[in-house]
């Protein structure tokens, strides 16, 4: 087995405890019932908009960011879709903004 490979299997085990973790603590205090019922009693229609809207908000970031990234290198839309996303998440979990070294370290494995 190769030590790359091999470091890589740690690393995934090491993210995946982490997140186990960090949902736990996230959510220990949801009323589950009480989140059901409000999911029952919410207007379809809103949700979908919202949805699509941050979407799309997400997807013209991730366009302005390709152009901005792209002077030397180009770069796919997609690839820098998910490292925006996986900054965005790092910094909800992680002290300090450390999603944005999330972000540059997807960036520079994928680029």
């Amino acid at each position: 087995m190769n030590v790359n490979h091999h470091h890589s299997r740690w690393i995934l085990l090491l993210a995946f405890l982490l997140a186990v973790i960090l949902l736990y603590f996230a959510l220990r205090g949801v009323d589950w019932e009480e989140l059901w019922r409000i999911i029952q009693n919410a207007r379809l229609e809103y949700l979908a908009l919202v949805f699509l809207l941050a979407s799309a908000n997400s997807l013209v970031r991730a366009l302005r960011w390709r152009v901005l990234l792209s002077a030397e290198r180009w770069l796919g839309v997609l690839d820098v879709f998910w490292a925006m996303m996986a900054g965005y998440l790092g910094n909800a979990f992680l002290p300090a903004r450390a999603g944005e070294v999330l972000r540059s370290v997807a960036l520079g494995r994928r680029a």
